[in-house]
């Protein structure tokens, strides 16, 4: 029986402002999908952490410390419903507390790669997780057990820097445009392959912007082409995971410029509500 933890956090949004990217909100929907996948009761896990949504990046390295400090104490399969994408770093570091020697596979769903390099060399971001786990050498997840499916390519440079950079840690990307209805499963099927070859376990991330925006208009950064909401869940009942987060669930507060979402709360349900249909989808296995 997988453990519910709710981790309401987006300050690794919150501090991308002062660059001029980043829609605030995420911190929001954990108890709204809570509500969904159990209706009536009282989640028992609750990371907290929401007084370190401020928008200094110094209380996002604080969050971190108090989320993996947390993840170290849960035994058994659990699932985190966030919060922001910068989440799934520190909470792989504290799942590995508990798997001394084990070796892990990592597939992702995103519709971008998180593979940022911190911006300035110390700012922490919901960009960077996958970066980080890929240069931390007590990760014992390697490149060639990681697999990110969804991902929207373009011509940018900072895009292609980090598709150069995936591929030097050898990487596996399953682009959008290579995903349909009829081979979804197969897709998977090579995804779960990777991950698993030579590891004890595989871990699950769900960024909720790798579905298109009909079904998840309350991303954090929705896009209209992304993965269909049956597609995937198609996909995730032919795994079983040790662990998994969703992400990027938002009712969109406020953006950069300083605008809000009129609509957010309703795209926000409409969201968390998909998501609650994916974490449905998701079974669990103990390593």
């Amino acid at each position: 029986m997988k453990k519910i933890i709710l981790c309401p956090f987006d300050n690794g949004i919150r501090v991308m402002q002062q660059f001029n990217r980043g829609v605030y909100g995420a911190a929001k929907a954990p108890k709204v999908m809570f509500s969904l996948l159990c209706p009536g009761k009282i989640p028992e896990h609750v990371i907290p952490i929401e007084k370190y949504n401020t928008g200094i990046n110094e209380d996002t390295y604080r969050a971190h410390d108090e989320i993996t400090k947390y993840i170290e104490n849960i035994e058994g399969p659990f699932l985190v419903l966030g919060g922001d994408h910068s989440i799934t770093y520190p909470i792989i570091k504290g799942l590995v507390k508990n798997l001394p020697k084990k070796k892990l596979g990592l597939i992702y769903f995103d519709a971008h790669y998180d593979l940022r390099e911190l911006e300035d060399g110390k700012v922490l971001s919901s960009g960077n997780s996958f970066y980080q786990i890929l240069t931390d050498p007590e990760m014992p997840i390697k490149g060639s057990n990681m697999v990110a499916i969804g991902i929207q390519p373009n011509e940018s440079p900072s895009y292609l820097k980090l598709e150069e950079f995936g591929k030097k840690h050898k990487m596996t990307t399953i682009y959008r445009k290579d995903v349909n209805e009829d081979n979804a499963e197969k897709v998977m099927e090579y995804g779960l392959k990777v991950a698993s070859e030579g590891t004890d376990g595989v871990y699950l991330s769900f960024d909720i912007d790798a579905l298109r925006s009909v079904d998840a208009p309350g991303a954090s950064a929705p896009g209209a082409s992304g993965l269909h909401l049956e597609w995937v869940k198609r996909m995730l009942r032919m795994g079983k995971f040790i662990a998994a987060d969703i992400t990027e669930v938002s009712c969109r507060e406020k953006s950069w410029d300083k605008s809000e979402d009129a609509e957010g709360y309703d795209k926000l349900m409409k969201t968390a509500q998909s998501a609650a249909e994916l974490v449905n989808a998701i079974e669990f296995t103990k390593i």
